[in-house]
């Protein structure tokens, strides 16, 4: 048994989430619990086959040990596919195929398995509809929709999560719409929609949440249009953690050729991919800036805002914070576009001196600072010493970022949490090292408004965020509203708003 060679950026994850962190504890709680996946020949169907897909995504990548159970002789050959998906994730991983030593139990099908002291979790979907029970299976639905089914394995490993390594406040029995988030209803919404065409879409930013979003569109059979996929960044080890479509095979892989052989077999829908920037993307395309949906799966709120300027007709946006995720819509004309979640309430920092001060450098190395921005000069092992003294840091933590840029130092190493915050215990506002779970519902999520989008459906209100680390309560399991527009945001600008009506009305 041992742990995944990114594992370390779990830790960083959990960390953020977790209150009063202890690594050698969890780490000791990691190594001693595993997960199973158990499951029958009824979960054999399009809905339960991604079910149990995303469940061992998000297991393989965290718990070192974990088992497969087939529970009926017609479900053996499932079995198969799931654990070479395991070991393609993580080829240290160890696959039990029976209950032994198992502390927790996810259970796909309608059986009932007997699997001693080990908490269960049932899971399943009837298309739109995600199911989720401590007490008694749920089944599996029949549909070629898989986006009910991925919601509810991301919620399961959030429940398991919070079991062992948190207060185990755990969700009741559940079945809702994903398409309105309505626990309290009576009938959840669960349209037949069959065929829907997405038109000209364009995912901007095909890491963690892009990842889930691109899982959401191959489970959703149904799909015709263009998809444009648009990042100019390569896998690299550490996003391996909460990547979903990622395997140990995929570091160094440029991101967008990830999505394209992701989405191969979706014949109906035509993938394209552009290895460069959004702004390169628009540079390219010369006056050509008419954009029918785009997908925002950003990570900064400049890139967001410079992305709504650029006037896409509709955009549908995910984010995740220390505990929540959120996925929000914009139209540009009606309620809060997306710069407005976005724009600063106050004067904000240069980011020359934003990372001077993270790097606890002194006002005197300001220029410095913005001149090796400027120029992308590399570090020396005498500068990341200054750097260490004054963060009071193991200077061997920065050793994997000699001869590599400031900024890549200060993204990686302080905004992301990777470094800093594990040496230092002190935990900022960021929060960029998800759990998968986390980044995993976000994308989904925003596969599901897409597509209702495109399909006339009515689905949750302009911005919703739910909290993976609370047990879901009351009519819905998050908070969801329609914002109004910011005064200072530039959708209130007649030329701006001349220029969109121009494009689409």
């Amino acid at each position: 048994m041992a742990r995944a060679d990114y594992f370390d950026r779990a830790v960083q994850a959990a960390f953020h989430i977790l209150n009063d962190f202890d690594q050698k504890v969890f780490l000791e709680k990691v190594d001693a619990h595993r997960v199973a996946l158990a499951f029958d020949s009824t979960a054999l169907t399009w809905e339960g086959m991604f079910s149990m897909d995303m469940s061992i995504r998000l297991m393989a990548r965290f718990y070192p040990s974990i088992a497969i159970v087939p529970l009926d002789n017609k479900s053996r050959w499932a079995a198969t596919r799931l654990k070479n998906l395991a070991r393609e994730i993580n080829p240290k991983i160890t696959i039990a195929s029976n209950f032994s030593s198992v502390t927790d139990v996810v259970v796909v099908g309608r059986t009932a398995p007997d699997t001693g002291d080990a908490f269960k979790y049932y899971i399943g979907s009837d298309g739109w509809i995600s199911k989720f029970s401590r007490s008694n299976p749920v089944g599996t639905g029949t549909s070629d929709n898989g986006l009910g089914a991925g919601v509810a394995a991301c919620l399961c490993a959030a429940n398991i999560f919070r079991r062992i390594f948190s207060e185990p406040k755990l969700d009741d029995d559940l079945a809702f719409s994903v398409l309105d988030l309505d626990i309290a209803a009576d009938q959840p919404r669960n349209p037949v929609l069959g065929t829907v065409d997405i038109g000209d879409t364009y995912l901007v930013g095909a890491g963690a949440i892009g990842n889930g979003f691109l899982w959401g569109m191959f489970a959703y059979s149904g799909l015709t249009g263009n998809l444009t996929v648009i990042d100019h960044e390569s896998v690299e080890l550490f996003n391996i953690q909460r990547y979903a479509l990622t395997k140990r095979e995929s570091e160094g892989a440029a991101k967008v050729d990830v999505a394209e052989d992701f989405l191969r077999e979706r014949a109906a829908l035509q993938v394209k991919k552009f290895p460069g920037k959004w702004e390169n993307f628009l540079s390219g395309r010369g006056t050509d800036w008419s954009f029918e949906r785009v997908v925002s799966a950003l990570d900064s709120a400049k890139d967001r805002i410079e992305l709504q300027a650029s006037l896409p007709k509709w955009i549908v946006n995910g984010w995740t914070g220390d505990t929540d995720v959120g996925v929000s819509h914009h139209d540009f004309m009606n309620d809060a576009c997306l710069a407005c979640l976005y724009m600063p309430d106050r004067v904000v920092k240069n980011e020359d001196q934003m990372i001077l001060e993270a790097l606890g450098l002194p006002p005197n190395f300001l220029q410095d600072v913005r001149t090796r921005l400027e120029l992308g000069t590399p570090l020396d092992m005498g500068y990341l010493s200054i750097i260490a003294n004054a963060k009071n840091i193991d200077q061997a933590l920065l050793l994997p970022f000699e001869g590599k840029p400031l900024r890549e130092l200060y993204t990686k190493a302080v905004c992301s949490g990777a470094v800093m915050e594990m040496a230092t215990g002190h935990k900022t506002a960021r929060a960029e090292v998800p759990m998968p779970f986390q980044s995993a519902l976000a994308g989904i999520l925003q596969a599901v408004i897409l597509i209702a989008h495109a399909a006339g459906e009515a689905t949750v209100s302009g911005v919703t965020s739910i909290d993976l680390m609370k047990k879901f309560c009351g009519a819905q399991p998050g908070t969801s509203s329609n914002h109004a527009k910011r005064s200072i945001c530039f959708c209130n600008d007649a030329d701006y708003q001349q220029a969109y009506s121009e494009k689409y009305l």
